[in-house]
């Protein structure tokens, strides 16, 4: 009994004390539980008020291990497009042991399968666990758990937990760290989410930078370079190019920027690419951009040069382009793969760069234009102030040579009879280093394929004459003997006509862009308008000159009355003067059969044909065709025209006969020859020279008639003079005679008066037969001119006729000769008045000048007359009284009036206004 006793105390003792430890078991699982409810509390409080990824994952192992009492926590991320886990966040214990940034692969060990399967992966005895591997650093736990930080779509990474102890984690502890593991995929996409954003608004914000940084300049070397510094300093891509369109050779790219090793192995513009190949090309034709991440598999891919290309594995090519025009490729190289926002990011810089390369090009534009409109307003001044040929196209030149960087030419057309081009005239030419250089050529021109397009006003670019199948064989052979093969000819046309070209070569290959020619092309338009203006002003000049010459040598045929010394004249003046190589002056001879045209003068450089007058029927030659046809005869090629009459020993290829007619009626014929072709411009000279032949002949006919009327009536007006005068008193001296005889015998005294009568009489007539001796000498004022003159006749008549004569001609100045004896006539003919009518003893005369007019006054204090009735009384049969009418014709021609006034007993005033 004492021993059931002793056994069942014992058994109660036992109970006790399992119950006892049952007891205290479940109460240090409780507080477990409860700690480690609290940890996860304390850890979710923590992480949620931090989104920083890093801080979030250093809280979490922290608190594992300090809160939760485990010996190790850490956790693994799963490395983006990757197949491996890297070491995070580690907690302080092993810290030093495991280093951050320690690598697992995906399925490898506790960690790798949790990753691999998405399931808690446990081991309390991890030296029985054959999925488990030892961590770096030589530590083996007892126990170990590997949670997954998973999403509904993918595995995030792993929250691993170790601990010295086997057996450590139970069902409790894998909830707590599953629920741990939940929450903190939740903060860490939360993180992420803000992470991203972060990035985000980072990079947007560098873009903008470097977006600003672009478009601050407006140079295409400055902001290419802004834009490859900024992508390598601020998105830490170096090795960045930017290849634009080749302006030369359109088809490929050439580097204008680059950065990062590229600036070892490429030089800014000397490297030129196709568009049909690289990973650039394909970007080029595809208008879009081109991610490649593994280069080594990609057929497109152009590797570069030197040791750092052998680490790049990822290449992302990026158009640059508007939506009107491809300008560029924006390439960059990495060793690490391109995201999308990668991508995106390079293609917004890209599109910065298009807007930023396009205002460069529209900025260069408008400075082009601005620079063209001051060459364009420059050369506008330039050409306005000459107008001679040659230097109107230095001119040119020196203006247009501030754009040249090739030889230029002006080169305007030399034009035969018929108006068609025969030649280029090239008197200057600009080269590049050198300047103006005087040539002086004369090129040939020829029937080639470029005619018509530069004909129709199309300019002719040529990079290269050797392969050009438009060049002709003449030109492409003198380009390249001169080395230059690149050739633009741009048209000179006026009014749809080609009068020459602007010529532009290069010393090399060269493609002619549209921005290089748009100055030479507006150039040549004012250029052509100046040149043809410089020749029709050289034209007109030329033709006014002549005319002047015509009008000179016309006045000198009109001069001439005599009509031997007018032929003579103008055969001289047509051929000295005028030039003309063979003149021949023809008039017609009326005959029964038609007449003859009979050389009346001749002036030649070929020696004349005979000395006898040369004769030619109105029907024959080139010269009768004028005749018959009273038309003027041109013909330029006298071998092709039968009527072609030769001149010996004369070297005569045109002739132009030109009738000379006097309203309907044919003179003659003016006939011209030479070795030289005629112009419109001959013709018309030609025809007024006859014109004014035909005026100037008909004149020194009626010159000659003229002079037998004028003898005519100059014997009229002497005898009604002599019958005025000396035939009275000679008649009255008659009948005093016949009764002296019978006065003296009736009384002596009586007889003596008579006697002393005839002696008076026969002195006035003696005195009138001087007067009108003197008239009968050359007529009109002595060269001396018309104020001598006068006094030379006062001198003279006043003493003879007891007259006292005053002169008053203070304001007079002289005139030309016909001019002078009018007036000298006029005065001449009022002091006969005087003398004969007037009984004066005082006469004045006043000639002055006023107002544009010439004024004469002959003023008598004689017995005057009644002017009413002199102005109806006829002049009488004998001719008296036409003295008056004399005056009055002499005036009227010479636009003067005359007004004569006079009452009897108050003298005569005989009043004369002439214009100067």
């Amino acid at each position: 009994m004492p021993g059931l006793y002793v056994l069942i105390t014992l058994l109660l003792l036992a109970l006790a004390a399992g119950l006892g430890l049952i007891l205290r078991r479940q109460r240090g699982q409780a507080e477990r539980r409860a700690r480690n409810l609290r940890a996860l509390f304390d850890v979710s409080r923590q992480a949620t008020a931090n989104l920083d990824r890093q801080q979030v994952l250093e809280v979490v192992v922290q608190a594992v291990q300090d809160v939760m009492g485990y010996h190790m926590a850490s956790i693994l991320l799963l490395e983006d497009g990757e197949q491996v886990l890297v070491a995070a966040a580690i907690s302080t214990n092993l810290r030093d042991r495991i280093p951050a940034g320690a690598r697992v692969r995906v399925g490898q060990g506790l960690v790798g399968a949790a990753a691999q399967t998405g399931r808690t992966q446990l081991a309390n005895d991890t030296s029985r666990n054959p999925a488990y591997v030892r961590a770096p650093g030589g530590w083996d736990p007892g126990s170990e758990i590997s949670v997954p930080l998973k999403t509904a779509n993918a595995v995030l990474g792993v929250l691993d937990v170790e601990d010295e102890r086997k057996g450590a984690f139970g069902p409790d502890d894998v909830q707590v760290l599953e629920a741990l593991a939940e929450q903190l995929v939740v903060i860490l996409s939360k993180a992420r989410l803000l992470e991203s954003e972060r990035r985000r608004a980072d990079r947007i914000a560098i873009l903008n930078s470097i977006g600003r940084q672009i478009a601050a300049s407006l140079s295409v070397e400055a902001l290419l370079s802004v834009a490859v510094d900024a992508i390598d300093r601020d998105l830490h891509y170096p090795n960045v190019a930017v290849m634009l369109v080749d302006p030369d050779q359109p088809d490929r790219l050439v580097t204008r920027a680059v950065g990062g090793y590229y600036r070892g192995v490429i030089n800014a513009g000397e490297y030129r690419q196709l568009m049909t190949v690289g990973v650039v090309g394909r970007a080029a034709r595809q208008r879009g951009r081109v991610l490649v991440n593994d280069v080594a598999n990609d057929p497109d891919y152009l590797p570069t040069s030197g040791p750092q290309a052998q680490s790049v594995r990822a290449e992302l090519a990026v158009p640059i382009c508007t939506p009107e025009r491809f300008i560029g490729v924006l390439n960059i190289e990495d060793s690490q793969p391109f995201t999308d926002d990668d991508a995106s990011a390079f293609e917004i810089i890209a599109d910065q760069l298009a807007i930023a390369l396009e205002n460069a090009r529209l900025f260069d534009d408008t400075q082009a234009n601005l620079a063209q409109l001051s060459t364009l307003y420059e050369l506008s001044q330039r050409l306005s102030l000459v107008d001679d040929l040659r230097a109107l196209m230095r001119a040119a030149l020196e203006v247009l040579a501030v754009h040249c960087q090739y030889r230029c030419t002006v080169a305007p057309f030399d034009f035969d009879e018929a108006g068609r081009p025969v030649r280029f005239y090239v008197p200057y030419f600009y080269e590049p280093g050198v300047g103006i250089v005087e040539a002086e050529e004369f090129v040939p021109t020829g029937d080639d394929p470029l005619n018509p397009l530069l004909d129709d006003g199309q300019t002719v670019a040529i990079a290269d004459v050797a392969s050009d199948p438009r060049v002709p064989t003449f030109l492409r052979a003198q380009q390249i003997a001169e080395g230059r093969p690149a050739l633009a000819l741009i048209p000179l046309v006026v009014g749809g006509r080609r009068i020459g070209n602007l010529v532009l070569s290069h010393s090399r290959v060269h493609e002619w862009l549209e921005p290089e020619l748009r100055v030479f092309r507006a150039a040549a338009n004012q250029i052509a308008a100046a040149l043809d203006n410089a020749r029709r002003f050289q034209r007109e000049k030329e033709r006014t000159e002549r005319l002047a010459l015509l009008a000179r040598v016309g006045r000198g045929i009109a001069a001439r009355l005599n009509s031997s010394e007018l032929l003579a004249t103008t055969v001289e003046a047509l051929h000295g003067p005028l030039g003309y190589d063979h003149v021949g002056l023809f008039l017609l001879e009326e005959a029964g059969d038609g007449g003859w045209l009979v050389q009346r003068a001749r002036a030649s450089r070929w020696a004349p044909q005979s000395e006898v007058a040369y004769r030619q029927r109105p029907d024959q030659g080139i010269l009768g065709a004028a005749a018959s046809r009273r038309i003027p005869e041109m013909v330029n090629d006298v071998s092709v025209d039968p009527r072609y009459v030769p001149v010996p020993q004369a070297d005569i290829r045109a002739e132009l006969a030109v009738p000379i007619l006097l309203g309907g009626r044919l003179l003659g014929v003016l006939d011209v020859a030479g070795a030289n072709p005629f112009s419109d411009d001959d013709l018309t000279g030609l025809v007024i020279m006859a014109d004014q032949l035909a005026v100037a002949l008909e004149n020194a006919a009626l010159y000659e008639r003229a002079q037998t009327v004028g003898v005519l009536e100059e014997r009229q007006r002497l005898a009604r003079d002599l019958h005025d005068s000396v035939t009275q008193l000679v008649f009255s001296l008659t009948l005093i005679a016949q009764s002296v005889g019978a006065a003296y015998r009736r009384d002596p005294a009586e007889g003596e008066r008579r006697l002393a009568r005839i002696v008076e009489l026969s002195q006035q007539s003696l005195a009138e037969m001087r007067a009108l001796l003197t008239e009968l000498r050359p007529a009109g004022p002595v060269p001396t001119g018309l104020v001598p003159a006068l006094q030379k006749h006062f001198e003279r008549v006043g003493p003879r006729e007891k007259l006292e004569i005053e002169l008053d001609a203070e304001t007079y100045a002289p005139h030309n000769r016909d001019y002078e004896e009018a007036l000298y006539r006029v005065v001449q003919e009022a002091l006969n008045n005087v003398v004969k009518h007037a009984r004066a003893g005082r006469v004045t005369v006043r000639l002055a000048q006023a107002d544009g007019q010439v004024r004469l006054s002959v003023v008598d204090d004689g017995q005057g007359f009644d002017t009413q009735a002199a102005d109806g009384r006829p002049a009488n049969k004998d001719g008296g009284g036409l003295g008056l009418v004399g005056m009055r014709e002499r005036l009227d021609r010479l636009g003067g009036r005359l007004v004569i006034e006079s009452a009897v007993g108050a003298g005569t005033k005989v009043a004369v206004t002439l214009p100067a």
